[in-house]
């Protein structure tokens, strides 16, 4: 009963945000879309990622192959193969190994 109860509010709900949507009406929040709250997000991602265990690690094993002479390609392809993953648990390109030692 309760599961039939929750599948008529979604229903509903996705009814009414297609009708606001027809009408021209904006959904979401404008102002979380300001350049300032973009910013600030980006700011927030890149604090994150850079307090995270994996990304320390990873940027530590980086600059010890940098040291080696090793390509960001080479790199990011050594990082890939050592199980390491991208704070959003990808895998690193060269571009990202580049930014991980900035």
């Amino acid at each position: 009963m309760a599961q039939h109860e929750a599948e008529l509010i979604s229903t509903r709900t996705r009814a009414a945000l297609a009708a606001k949507k027809l009408r021209g009406d904006k959904l979401g929040t404008p102002e979380n879309l300001t350049a300032e709250a973009r910013a600030k997000g980006r700011q927030a991602h890149s604090r994150n990622a850079a307090n995270n265990p994996n990304t320390i690690t990873a940027k530590g094993y980086a600059q010890l192959l940098r040291n080696g002479g090793a390509t960001l390609r080479a790199m990011a392809q050594t990082l890939n193969a050592e199980g390491f993953k991208t704070p959003r648990g990808g895998q690193f390109t060269a571009v990202q190994v580049m930014r991980l030692l900035a």
